[in-house]
């Protein structure tokens, strides 16, 4: 046999030019950062997270930074009630930063901030919260300490998306960041499973280093000023209550032992808790 005598091309990929895994919680910075994990990912992420344990996540909208936590149920839960709109948006909403399939402009957005409610089904309403348009002089929750945060009314909750009396759709958007959403309500949803894990309303409201879930009687608003703080907690699902004009929440009541699987009318105004997608 002849000797031959050629070259051979060799293609060497570092393993550092491969996409890196997502291992802990500690890798993410923003809230957004949820939604371009993979799924192996999200689960280690959620993983590395200890109970009874609040970590810190910058909202990108708005640069808020937001506690959140592993709660007993298993999900990723904000440890604090949403916050947008208290300071005025210079960016838009938008599907890379919201969960939306379609751009809110910011001044849009910003047009919906209100000092007082009122019965509407096709507009927008928020209501920053503060020690001078509280029932009972506070903006943050005695028990747990966290802020009351914002009221929006459900067609600002679901950025537009849920609108009128007739409309029966569950909400598919909502201004929670990317890779979050509302949690569903009614007697299966993720609001009643969430309750079953701690079976007190003093653990509903106690602190997340106490064991607690953090929430927080945050009042309402209806034709007029917020009431209701420090006596009442309300938050919106994304389940709608049947064909009515309704939609399922989370109530929790200093008068009830229980928090009911309750609904509310799309023009009042809730507070918002985000559940990671």
């Amino acid at each position: 046999a002849d000797t031959y005598t050629g070259k051979v091309k060799y293609t060497i990929v570092h393993p550092s030019n491969a996409a890196p895994s997502i291992e802990e919680i500690s890798q993410l910075t923003y809230m957004q950062d949820f939604k371009n994990l993979s799924e192996p990912d999200k689960r280690n992420v959620i993983s590395s997270m200890e109970y009874n344990t609040t970590y810190n996540l910058i909202d990108n909208r708005d640069d808020k930074v937001y506690q959140i936590a592993r709660m007993k149920d298993g999900h990723v839960w904000m440890a604090e009630n949403l916050d947008l709109g208290r300071t005025e948006l210079t960016t838009d909403l938008t599907s890379d930063n919201t969960n939306l399939s379609a751009p809110v402009l910011a001044s849009t957005f910003n047009g919906w901030k209100k000092t007082t409610g009122s019965y509407t089904y096709n507009n927008g309403e928020f209501i920053p919260l503060t020690t001078q348009n509280t029932t009972n002089g506070l903006d943050t929750e005695p028990t747990s300490g966290i802020s009351y945060g914002t009221l929006y009314n459900f067609y600002a909750a679901s950025a537009g998306t849920i609108s009128g009396e007739t409309n029966s759709n569950n909400a598919q958007y909502d201004i929670c960041p990317s890779g979050w959403r509302l949690p569903t309500g009614g007697d299966s949803g993720e609001f009643q499973a969430l309750y079953d894990k701690y079976r007190s309303i003093a653990l509903i409201m106690a602190p997340i280093a106490e064991n607690g879930a953090a929430f927080a009687y945050s009042g309402s608003f209806h034709d007029a000023a917020p009431v209701f703080q420090g006596s009442g907690g309300y938050y919106w699902s994304s389940t709608v209550a049947g064909t009515s004009a309704s939609m399922h929440t989370m109530d929790i009541d200093v008068a009830d032992a229980y928090p009911v699987t309750s609904t509310a009318r799309r023009y009042v105004g809730l507070t918002i808790r985000c559940i990671v997608k």
